[in-house]
């Protein structure tokens, strides 16, 4: 795609800039350094769209971090998720929640698109992320079941960090360990979790509690109604979800980020030690 057919994309008004940039377009100069400098310690902290201004526009202020295929197919997020521009990869390099400073290195920028054609489908879908139950990277059971009716089976992505895997604690999982822990059961009961997701494997990576929700490609749950043989008590709860969440679509969710095992609580015993005056 040469530059002609770039000019053709919607473009921010010249002088305006991003909300974390603090630019003052009178004078042409940023009157801070970008607070999100140190996500990309390669670049410039005064830079505006990555020192890219002619393809590309940063209407929020975020890092890149959606990332689309050459065809313009919405792939999924590297490890920052939703909210930030565009980057655009040959299909065969993408795996969800990759660093983003992988993703960064893949990037082709929006000239890496097939056609101009392609670039605008991709950009209309783009300009659409806001509406997404999952652009915030949370997932409540209320937007899981309207996104069931109304997501067309479409995938959600979700921050691991956001996930509060209560009451698993570092005293449950050792490093290198993988677990199924149904959130759902009585022993492990989370209503948040256990209502949206039921059970999610986990797998602690490192000694300071650090765990990898679900596969390692971030595939963490589909989100249907599928019977079990043999779960009677699970079975019961998918019968109720089911007819709360009404007639829909399965979809898969999948996550980036890794979450926190909490520490167990610590129990304080004071022993008296002889009589008192």
């Amino acid at each position: 795609m040469n530059a002609r057919v770039s000019y053709s994309f919607q473009r921010l008004p010249y002088g305006a800039c991003p909300a974390r940039s603090r630019g003052n377009p009178k004078i042409s100069l940023w009157l801070s350094v970008d607070p999100l400098a140190g996500v990309n310690p390669d670049k410039t902290p005064y830079n505006y769209t990555s020192n890219n201004p002619v393809v590309r526009i940063d209407p929020t202020g975020m890092v890149d971090n959606p990332i689309y295929g050459t065809d313009g197919t919405f792939l999924g997020t590297d490890d920052k998720g939703l909210q930030g521009e565009m980057i655009v990869m040959n299909k065969e390099d993408f795996k969800q929640g990759m660093s983003h400073e992988e993703a960064m290195k893949l990037n082709k920028g929006i000239d890496g698109f097939l056609n101009p054609d392609i670039a605008n489908q991709a950009l209309e879908h783009y300009s659409k992320l806001p509406d997404r139950p999952d652009f915030d990277g949370m997932l409540t059971l209320e937007e899981a079941n309207k996104w069931y009716r109304e997501g067309n089976g479409q995938p959600l992505y979700v921050d691991a960090s956001k996930i509060d895997i209560s009451p698993i604690s570092t005293m449950d999982i050792k490093k290198g360990e993988s677990l199924y822990i149904n959130f759902e059961s009585p022993i492990n009961f989370n209503i948040q979790v256990g209502l949206v997701y039921g059970t999610i494997k986990i797998t602690r990576i490192d000694d300071k509690g650090s765990v990898l929700l679900g596969a390692p490609n971030g595939y963490l749950d589909n989100y249907g109604f599928e019977f079990q043989q043999g779960r009677t008590f699970r079975n019961f709860l998918t019968w109720i979800g089911k007819n709360i969440a009404g007639k829909g679509q399965p979809f898969n969710i999948y996550t980036y980020g890794y979450s926190k095992l909490k520490r167990p609580p610590r129990f304080n015993y004071e022993f008296p030690i002889g009589p008192k005056d």
